[in-house]
């Protein structure tokens, strides 16, 4: 991406024009940010939105990143069929 900034269109409140690399212009549309949130900051790495909690987080858990599946055991070989001695 070579930049970004700020559109606001009465069609396209909170709007912001990205160039990509190519010199291709897009138009894109930001959601609102809750009513319960602080407004939404985009001047740091990210977009970043503050919302009272009302409780103590234990765990968190990135919105669309799932956890790496565990890797499966090695199936454990077959040991080698035995054949009946000729002597029998």
């Amino acid at each position: 991406m070579r930049g970004a900034a700020p559109f606001h269109h009465p069609n396209c409140p909170l709007g912001l024009v990205l160039i990509d690399a190519h010199g291709g212009m897009s138009l894109c549309e930001l959601p609102p940010p809750p009513a319960a949130a602080l407004p939404t900051r985009y001047d740091a790495a990210w977009p970043l939105t503050k919302m009272p909690l009302r409780a103590t987080p234990h765990a968190v858990n990135p919105h669309g990143l799932q956890p790496e599946p565990e890797p499966e055991p090695e199936p454990e070989p077959e040991p080698e069929p035995t054949c009946p001695s000729p002597d029998h």
